[in-house]
């Protein structure tokens, strides 16, 4: 069975890239432009694992996971931050929010997959 991965960023090549670099490793991909999106797009879907920006505008990417945490089958969703915002504060909220590993942007590939694979739920 193939995971299926929600990408939520609003930067589209960001989305573009991680669509190309997921799918590749044999992921399919849902993408969400924004927290909003996210939301709406879970309404119809059930994503294996989320991957999220932080800075973005309107919802923020703490805000959006806190909400996806609140549906009761998302519970237990595993969730990366992917953010340019590097600091200790923001990986602190990061986690606090209910992300399992928060990454920083640049962001290499390998290491990206590992993480999904060390949290992916074995099937």
């Amino acid at each position: 069975m193939t995971a299926t991965i929600l990408v939520i960023d609003d930067e589209a090549l960001t989305r573009r890239l991680l669509n190309h670099c997921l799918t590749r490793a044999g992921y399919e991909v849902i993408e969400a432009e924004n927290g909003h999106d996210a939301l709406i797009k879970l309404e119809t879907t059930h994503p294996d694992f989320i991957i999220s920006d932080v800075l973005m505008p309107g919802m923020n990417g703490f805000d959006t996971v806190q909400n996806i945490r609140d549906i009761p089958e998302f519970i237990h969703t595993p969730v990366i931050f992917l953010s340019s915002r590097a600091d200790t504060e923001a990986e602190t909220k990061g986690l606090n929010s209910g992300a399992q590993k928060y990454l920083h942007k640049p962001f290499g590939v390998p290491e990206l997959l590992a993480k999904i694979e060390e949290l992916l739920p074995v099937c």
